[in-house]
């Protein structure tokens, strides 16, 4: 089972969220179990419910999430889907999405600018 870290839900109208959508549903056309699950609550909560995930896929604007989990579930393959990272805009957000990116496995871009700005950054495995 693959866990997805999403705030909210498939069905907003927001670009990321739309990725996340469409790349979704290609998985589950393919029969691959998946499991959008809002990050927000009790971090225990959440701990729980992604220690049965094999694969786990955060979409970085659950940075704060994905900072706390990512470092507790190393029995999966973390992945960090970044369309974008909050920091590039001013945002005091740096320390904790530079602790997801180094708490993930692999980290996913969904364009070349921002595969190549996370390697200028020191981050090399990624893939874009």
């Amino acid at each position: 089972m693959i866990a997805w870290l999403l705030y909210g839900s498939l069905e907003q109208r927001t670009g990321g969220t739309i990725y996340d959508r469409i790349v979704i549903e290609g998985l589950r056309a393919r029969g691959v179990a998946i499991d959008v699950i809002e990050p927000r609550g009790s971090r225990n909560v959440l701990l729980r419910t992604l220690l049965r995930a094999r694969v786990i896929v955060g979409d970085e604007l659950c940075f704060r999430e994905i900072a706390f989990a990512f470092p507790r579930l190393p029995h999966a393959k973390r992945i960090l889907l970044v369309h974008h990272l909050t920091c590039w805009e001013g945002a005091r957000t740096r320390v904790l999405e530079a602790r997801a990116l180094r708490a993930s496995d692999l980290v996913v871009t969904t364009s070349e600018a921002t595969r190549t700005r996370l390697a200028h950054e020191g981050y090399r495995r990624t893939i874009g």
